[in-house]
C-alpha cells in the first residue's frame, strides 16, 4: 500500500509530508520518496516516558540521523528530513545537542494546553529554551500555544519568558 501512494505522489507536484514513529521503516522505501517530500519522524522527548509501543526517542532520533547522511550521500537534496516533538514531554538538557545531530530542515513542536495530572507538561519556559536552542540550525513551529499569551506569536521562540510560566527549573535564556 505504501509503493502505491508513492507512486501516485510521483504523479503530482505536491509537496508529500511521510510521518512515523518508526523511522527505520524508511530505509525499505528510500528510492521511492518523490521529490519535494518532507520525510518526519516524531520524538516526544529524549528520554523514554514509555506512553508509546514506539521504539526508544533517542533510536528514532538515530535513525533520522542516519537516513539524513544516506539521503544527501544519495544526492537526494529534494527530500528534507524533518522532525516532529509531539506531544512534547519533559526533556533533558541534550535534547536540543540530539536534535542537532540529525541535522533537520524543519523542528515541529506540540506543546500540550490542558495541563492534565497525569500527562506529563514540560515547563513552558523549557519550551522556549529549546525552540530557542533549534532555531539556530532548524526552522522551528510551535503549535499548542495559548493564544491569550500576554505576547504576539510572531515572538516566538525569542522572547521572555511570561512571570506566569517561570519556575526555578527554567534553563537560561541564552544572551540576556
Amino acid at each position: 500500500m505504501i509503493r502505491k501512494v508513492m507512486a501516485r505522489a510521483h504523479e503530482t507536484w505536491n509537496t508529500f509530508i511521510f510521518s512515523t514513529k518508526n523511522p527505520s521503516r524508511y530505509f525499505d522505501f528510500i528510492d521511492d520518496f518523490p521529490a519535494n517530500s518532507l520525510v518526519s519522524a516524531t520524538v516526544e522527548s529524549d528520554i523514554a516516558h514509555h506512553f508509546s509501543k514506539a521504539e526508544p526517542p533517542l533510536t528514532r532520533l538515530r535513525w533520522m540521523k542516519e537516513l539524513n547522511a544516506t539521503l544527501k550521500e544519495g544526492e537526494r537534496p529534494d527530500v528534507e528530513v524533518c522532525l516532529s516533538i509531539q506531544p512534547i514531554l519533559p526533556f533533558s538538557k541534550y535534547f536540543a545537542a540530539s536534535i542537532e545531530e540529525v541535522k533537520p530542515s524543519q523542528v515541529s513542536i506540540g506543546y500540550e494546553l490542558t495541563r492534565l495530572k497525569w500527562f506529563p507538561t514540560p515547563e513552558f519556559c523549557d519550551v522556549l529554551s529549546l525552540a530557542r536552542a533549534l532555531s539556530a540550525f532548524s526552522t522551528v513551529n510551535i503549535h499548542g500555544v495559548n493564544i491569550q499569551a500576554d505576547t504576539e506569536l510572531e515572538d516566538w521562540p525569542f522572547r521572555d519568558c511570561p512571570e506566569k510560566y517561570q519556575s526555578p527549573r527554567c534553563y537560561a535564556t541564552p544572551g540576556r
